[in-house]
């Protein structure tokens, strides 16, 4: 199976200032991202509020913290979890 990032065949070129370019790839930085990937996500997910990498992170992060409370309060846990259930199901 061939990565994601393989099946992209589409190139195309911007034009903009120097002040644009250093915003965004400071905002690119930031999410840890390089500068085509984020304008592409920004493009495709500016009326999002939450895009899906930052799904998958605060997914990770639910998970991390279920498995650590499920240590000492089964029943915390499964709350935690019915609660998260709820927010991803919206």
């Amino acid at each position: 199976m061939r990565a994601e990032y393989d099946k992209k065949n589409k190139k195309t070129s911007i034009t903009m200032t120097e002040e644009d370019f250093v915003v965004i790839e400071r905002n690119a930085r930031l999410k840890g991202m390089r500068v085509s990937p984020y304008m592409v996500d920004c493009a495709l997910h500016h009326d999002e509020t939450l895009t899906p990498e930052i799904r998958a992170k605060m997914q990770t992060i639910m998970n991390y913290a279920i498995a650590c409370v499920r240590q000492y309060d089964l029943t915390a846990a499964e709350y935690i979890h019915k609660e998260a259930m709820k927010i991803w199901s919206l």
